[in-house]
């Protein structure tokens, strides 16, 4: 039976075949019978039939796509009462297109035309589409007292009016591309030319004509197609509709998207601190301007760590609280019966709630429901036990302060990661939401828009973008545009010479596009010798003549570098790993690997538990140590995997996030709280007690500057190189100077010296009206440094690695740090547990720590004079081997 069953859907198959509808001819221009096979089932498809002079000519067209009164006035009036020599041609339009094939005809008619068919067999089409929309109106995601009130809308050709009004120059340019195989989206991207980088341009058009989906109805869902880092919660394209700000990041240099249908459009590349704008910024007085913009990084700031300091202190940190405040508290918390933790989760949750329902209802019961909601569910939860005052009062400051920023979108990325640090607070406290801040920061440095960096400004450091963020108006009212096209790319934000040719796609780790800038290498060697030493080590120097040795290993160091310097910058120094082996030879080359990977992972696990114990030590008692060295290496991992170039660069972000911890010891420096007796003697005695154990830990505290010897010579091209690094070493003896110094005129000599941490205890004695114990601030700001450095020497690891298992000469690509990450996290656990258990055996492994450290950058100079030797060397035997003619 299966055999007849089979032979009797066979038999319908080829019957339904043989009735089904023929396939159009598309080869020559259609007929009317063709059209209406075409767009059959349609039942707004129009078909008219007009006598003209006894000539018969036949519409076609889409009612709802097209403007009737237009037809009749412009078709259909004409072509009837035209003059017999016309033969009903008479037809008002300036869009007239010949119409030769079948796909053509359909394209027309879906974009609002109107077919004409003449007895001849001639068809062309006419333009009447129905521009149906609304009048421009205000912008209400982007409102504004002062400035234009208008804002872009679905019609593609309104907004690029609006835009053409603002810059009315023939170098503002425009492309046009269709996308989306179903919704026919027209898109079109404007730039400036002579201002926008001609890379720029090229990268974007290569995005648009990538996109490749159905139906494309908003600009976000463009943008998600054209983004560098799908899975991050950043916007990395500025979404607006105000033709104002779209004109402003023209004319520096950006490029736009206009997509029709939606009245929102697309800026790149943007940056970080590009979301806090307003165009409101360059109407006040610069000054006031700065200070708004400044308002806003606070308030974001707070949106991000209000709520999660709060669980954090109530939960582990109690003693943060002054006494007075703490009373207050406990009265606020005595009768909840949740942790803080659930109390903030449940408040924060029922305000997101509050606010994403105020704005799906109507206007005027969204705004009843957002004022009457937030007030009486806050009262009744605080009545009813569920949540203190102080939370709601933390939760209220929270979520006004988020609405200062400006850009929707990024409000929304906030919104998510304060639920994170919440997470954090809770399980880590404060160290943790330090530790979330930092994950933070590496994340938006490692962020590209249209592949140029997301922190631009700050990393790398630009400085003239720099004061054009802090000062907003300032540029405006200096900038000369009396010469346009010569003088254009002066205001342009993104100019060549800043082009970062980052791609997600490279496949090299240790690939450096452009040469660092100066003060990324100040800040790396700066934080290269500081990290955490100057938590504990003014105890080494407990006696003010001793700070002599700061400056002594100082100048020692400032000798160092500047060899370093020199020989770096030599013309003859080969260029990358093959002009280093042919330098050394590979067996050299081998070893040199191997002693450098057990020096790095020697240091790398000693810096790790060195600052775990602290955090241990004042943090956290209970916790086990292994889960902050596990989140250090992962951090680490994080930064190393943006490659040798992203890593670097870091440096300004580390520094600017560990430097604002020397103010809260300023107060140090004054006769309240200093003693200057305290550095009596100055001088130094002749034969001073533990003088040599004072002077190696000062070199080591130096120590450093020479990880960079084995750095492409690509990054260091800079005439200014040399300078940097000694800014950098500068930097570092004021700070220590500075906090030795303190130490002193607090403690004096003989105190001191039985302190384990002075500069920890030291900031205990800071009391602000709000918060006490600030050590709880304090360290987690300085796991940025560790994180930063090992980063650095996980990197070295990855090469070394790579070196010693004949790997070095293929690309690298961001998989290539997990034997680097592995291997370290094993080394780091197991000197964890075999050696810092034993305080012996942890005390000897410092100590063996500060030699290898000293050692090698004493050493430096002599591996520099041996080289300087073998390339001489190679090139009297490359002379003698190749004379002259």
């Amino acid at each position: 039976m299966r055999w007849i069953t089979r032979f009797l859907q066979l038999f319908e198959t080829s019957k339904s075949d043989s009735h089904a509808d023929p396939q159009p001819d598309t080869s020559g221009p259609p007929t009317p019978q063709q059209i209406q096979h075409l767009f059959r089932d349609i039942h707004d498809a129009q078909i008219h039939e007009l006598n003209a002079a006894g000539k018969t000519v036949k519409l076609f067209y889409i009612r709802s796509l097209v403007d009737v009164e237009q037809v009749q006035s412009d078709i259909v009036l004409p072509i009837l009462h035209g003059s017999t020599e016309q033969n009903g041609q008479k037809i008002i339009s300036d869009d007239f297109v010949q119409i030769k094939t079948l796909s053509q005809a359909e394209e027309q008619i879906l974009q609002g035309g109107i077919l004409v068919f003449y007895e001849n067999g001639h068809v062309c089409a006419v333009n009447k589409k129905n521009n149906l929309g609304r009048s421009i109106d205000t912008s209400e995601q982007e409102a504004i007292v002062y400035g234009p009130k208008d804002s872009l809308s679905e019609q593609l050709e309104e907004s690029l009016t609006l835009i053409r009004r603002r810059l009315p120059v023939p170098i503002l340019k425009s492309k046009k591309f269709e996308i989306g195989s179903l919704s026919k989206t027209c898109v079109v991207l404007l730039y400036m030319e002579g201002i926008a980088n001609p890379e720029f341009v090229r990268i974007a058009e290569e995005k648009t004509t990538d996109i490749d989906f159905d139906v494309f109805f908003d600009s976000a869902h463009i943008s998600a197609f054209m983004e560098d880092h799908v899975y991050s919660v950043f916007p990395q394209f500025q979404q607006t509709d105000r033709p104002d700000v779209l004109a402003s990041a023209l004319s520096s240099g950006k490029v736009v998207w206009l997509v029709d249908n939606t009245p929102f459009a697309l800026v790149a590349p943007v940056t970080f601190f590009d979301l806090f704008q307003s165009p409101e910024d360059y109407i006040h007085r610069w000054m006031v301007s700065s200070f708004l913009r400044g308002l806003r990084f606070i308030a974001f700031m707070l949106a991000l760590v209000l709520t999660p300091s709060y669980v954090a202190v109530t939960i582990h940190h109690y003693q943060m609280i002054p006494l007075e405040m703490l009373f207050v508290l406990m009265e606020s918390r005595s009768q909840i019966p949740f942790t803080p933790f659930w109390e903030a989760l449940f408040m924060l949750l029922t305000l997101e709630i509050l606010k994403e329902a105020s704005l799906r209802m109507p206007v005027k019961s969204g705004q009843t429901l957002g004022i009457v909601g937030g007030i009486v569910i806050g009262q009744a939860a605080v009545q009813a036990g569920i949540a203190s005052n102080i939370l709601i009062i933390f939760i209220a400051i929270s979520a006004i302060a988020s609405f200062l920023v400006p850009n929707y979108l990024m409000t929304n990325a906030s919104k998510l990661v304060q639920f994170v640090f919440l997470i954090l607070a809770a399980w880590l406290g404060m160290w943790g939401i330090g530790f979330g801040l930092i994950w933070l920061l590496i994340h938006l440095h490692g962020l590209t828009s249209l592949r140029q960096p997301y922190f631009g400004a700050i990393s790398p450091f630009l400085r003239q973008r720099l004061e054009r963020y802090l000062c907003p108006s300032a540029d405006v009212r200096h900038e000369d545009t009396s010469r346009l096209p010569e003088n254009v790319s002066a205001i342009s934000c993104f100019q060549k010479e800043d082009m970062m040719h980052s791609d997600e796609s490279s496949p090299d780790l240790f690939k450096i596009s452009k040469p660092i800038d100066p003060m990324s290498w100040a800040f790396l060697i700066n934080r290269l010798q500081t990290l955490y030493y100057i938590l504990f080590f003014p105890n080494a120097l407990t006696e003010p003549s001793m700070l002599w040795f700061i400056l002594l290993a100082a100048v020692c160091s400032h000798l160092n570098i500047w060899l370093l310097a020199n020989w770096l910058h030599r013309k003859e120094l080969p260029a990358g790993y093959g002009g280093t082996l042919r330098l050394f030879g590979g067996a050299a080359m081998w070893l040199f690997s191997l002693a450098g990977l057990l020096i790095v992972l020697v240091k790398c696990a000693v810096l790790l538990l060195g600052y775990v114990e602290i955090v241990h030590q004042i943090l956290f008692p209970s916790l086990n140590p292994k889960v902050f060295a596990v989140l250090l290496l992962v951090a680490c991992f994080y930064l190393a995997r943006l490659g040798m170039e992203q890593t670097l660069r870091f440096g300004i972000v580390v520094f600017i996030g560990t430097i604002w911890v020397v103010a809260f010891y300023v107060p140090f420096l004054f006769p309240s709280k200093a003693d200057y007796y305290h550095l009596l003697p100055v001088m130094p005695e002749w034969n001073p007690p533990h003088a040599w154990n004072a002077f190696i830990t000062m070199w080591t505290a130096f120590a450093g500057p020479e990880y960079l010897l084995v750095l492409s010579k690509r990054a260091v091209i800079d005439q200014r190189f040399k300078t940097s690094l000694l800014i950098g070493n500068a930097l570092t003896t004021i700070e220590y100077l500075f906090f030795c110094v303190i130490a002193l005129l607090f403690y004096g000599s003989e105190y001191l010296r039985r302190l384990d941490l002075p500069v920890v205890q030291l900031i205990r004695y800071i009391q602000l009206p709000f918060a006490e114990r600030l050590e709880m601030i304090v360290i987690p700001a300085y796991a940025l440094s560790v994180i930063y450095v090992v980063a650095i020497l996980m990197l070295y690891t990855t090469g070394a690695i790579r070196i010693l298992t004949g790997a070095s000469r293929r690309p690298s690509g961001r998989k290539g740090v997990w034997p680097a990450f592995v291997l370290l996290l094993v080394t780091t656990l197991t000197v964890q547990h075999w050696v810092w258990a034993n305080e012996a055996a942890k005390d000897r492994s410092i100590e063996w720590h500060s030699m290898l450290d000293a050692s090698t950058y004493f050493a430096l100079p002599i591996l520099l004079l041996i080289a300087t030797f073998l390339i001489k060397k190679r090139g009297t035997l490359h002379a003698a081997n190749h004379p002259a003619d």
